[in-house]
């Protein structure tokens, strides 16, 4: 017979617990029995903690006419914006002669320019029909508290700077410089509180795509080209014909702004990964780069300095995209932390035994968040005897 192990003697002046025996833990055994048959049932309607964010109290009487003025003024500001640019098209000077007639560093490709516009205009389509047809109540309330009338706004702005862009006068090209600030602040509000309150998740993808993604892209094309522009050519820093010369002033202001908006891009990426700012702001610098009267290798091509900061600030972004993409999905280790089991110690600086290091060394698989498995390395994590 196997002898019974005799437990250790508790130290002295512990006292020694009380024994307890079956007949006294029974009575107290059926009170916890009754407490627990006489408690309440928990309420549906009670909103748990760890239920996801979906069970949003529904909207207030305030925020569902803040949502029913949005479904009607967000789709009429679109086709005002639309119609203005379809009027821009075919009136003479059309938008398209007055952006290639006056050449800055910041002046985009008009195709290229033309096809951001479209894929905004198809996000924000879907921003309206989601709008009305959503039964969701983090869904409305993700509309009516983060964009709000601010979308809208910036759509009519964006129509009354296509008129005054095509009125090309001195005091047009002042005044679109104001009207592309308002709506860089008000973009800029709407990306900071959908940050803020309400973080992109693939749990709520049309938030994510048909939310998120609108405001941001008319952020970037007002911050990263549109707005620099329009300074440039309130300033007079632009090229009247293909053969003239820009004057030197905006060589280094437009230096420090591509460092500026560079460096913010690059630690945007770096620190959300988000695909949709790094696609549009990478699109939007080859739009630029590739803007035919202002090359960058030929005559009359923009200078080297600028091109060699796009280019490097596009490289940058790359990586910082790239790297936390794959330390974020598994695809890339920096850094492997193993414990030793010859080499483990306690809190007193005294060595484990053999027997404990191996209880305390853990496996690869839960230090790891890799996808490397065993079965590409069946050696991999485990501990040598």
């Amino acid at each position: 017979m196997k002898p019974t192990e005799r437990r250790p003697a508790p130290p002295s002046g512990m006292p020694r617990a009380k024994s307890v025996s079956h007949t006294e833990r029974l009575p107290r055994i059926e009170a916890a029995r009754r407490d627990l048959q006489d408690r309440p049932a928990p309420s549906s309607d009670a909103v748990r903690h760890d239920e996801p964010a979906d069970t949003h109290e529904p909207l207030t009487s305030a925020q569902k006419r803040s949502l029913t003025f949005l479904q009607i003024n967000t789709p009429l500001s679109l086709l005002v914006f639309l119609a203005t640019a379809l009027f821009g098209a075919v009136v003479v000077p059309s938008i398209g002669f007055v952006f290639t007639s006056h050449a800055t560093y910041f002046t985009p490709n008009p195709r290229m320019l033309l096809a951001y516009f479209v894929i905004t205009l198809v996000f924000q389509t879907g921003f309206c029909i989601l709008s009305v047809i959503t039964r969701n109540c983090h869904t409305q309330r993700c509309i009516v508290q983060s964009t709000g009338a601010r979308l809208a706004l910036a759509n009519y702005l964006l129509a009354l700077w296509l008129v005054l862009r095509i009125l090309d006068t001195s005091s047009s090209r002042k005044a679109g410089a104001w009207v592309l600030g308002i709506v860089a602040v008000l973009a800029f509000v709407n990306d900071t509180v959908l940050r803020s309150k309400f973080a992109p998740r693939w749990v709520h993808p049309f938030e994510t795509i048909l939310v998120h993604v609108p405001n941001k892209l008319v952020t970037l094309i007002v911050i990263q080209t549109l707005l620099w522009n329009q300074v440039m050519l309130a300033k007079g820093w632009f090229r009247r014909n293909d053969n003239d010369l820009l004057p030197t002033e905006p060589l280094w202001p437009s230096a420090v702004i591509q460092i500026l908006v560079g460096v913010a891009l690059a630690m945007w990426v770096g620190m959300t990964t988000d695909v949709s700012v790094y696609a549009a702001s990478m699109y939007l610098d080859m739009s630029i780069l590739a803007f035919k009267k202002m090359p960058v290798l030929g005559p009359n091509s923009r200078p080297f300095l600028l091109s060699w900061i796009m280019l490097a600030s596009m490289t940058i972004r790359t990586i910082a995209f790239v790297i936390p993409s794959m330390l974020k999905n598994g695809c890339l280790v920096i850094c492997h932390m193993h414990d030793h089991p010859r080499l483990s110690f306690n809190n007193d600086g005294h060595h484990f035994s053999d027997i404990e290091a191996s209880q305390h060394a853990s496996t690869a698989e839960d230090n790891e968040r890799t996808p490397l498995r065993a079965s590409q390395d069946p050696a991999y994590g485990t501990v040598q005897s």
